[in-house]
C-alpha cells in the first residue's frame, strides 16, 4: 500500500509532539529533515525541551537522538492514529503562512 501524502501546518506538528509527550502517548514519530533522506525508525517522543530541542528514543538502535529545532522537520509519518492524523501517511510540514494564503 502506498502512503500518501498530506500538509500539515508547522503549528499542528508543534502541538502533536507536545501532546505525545506531556502525555506520553504510546505513537512514535518518523521524520525527515530539510536536505536529509528519512530518519529509518520509528522514535518515540521523551521531552521537547524550551530551547525547542526534542529528545527521542530509537527504540531498534536504543540510542537517543536530538533534533535542534522543530523547524527542520519536513515531512513526518506515524505509527499510530493520533486525531484525525492517520498511521503510515506522509505528511508535509508547511509554514503556517502557507495556510494563511489560501
Amino acid at each position: 500500500m502506498e502512503a500518501t501524502t498530506t500538509t500539515v501546518p508547522v503549528t499542528e506538528l508543534k502541538k502533536l509532539i507536545f501532546s505525545i509527550a506531556k502525555q506520553e502517548l504510546p505513537i512514535c514519530i518518523r521524520y525527515r529533515s530539510l536536505g536529509q533522506l528519512w530518519y529509518p525508525n520509528f522514535l518515540r517522543v521523551i521531552d521537547v525541551q524550551e530551547s525547542k530541542r526534542i529528545l527521542f528514543h530509537d527504540q531498534t538502535r536504543n540510542k537517543i537522538v536530538s533534533l535542534p529545532d522543530l523547524s527542520m522537520i519536513i515531512q513526518f509519518e506515524l505509527d499510530g492514529r493520533f486525531n484525525s492524523l492517520e498511521p503510515n501517511c506522509h505528511y508535509q510540514v508547511a509554514d503556517s503562512l502557507f495556510f494563511n494564503d489560501q
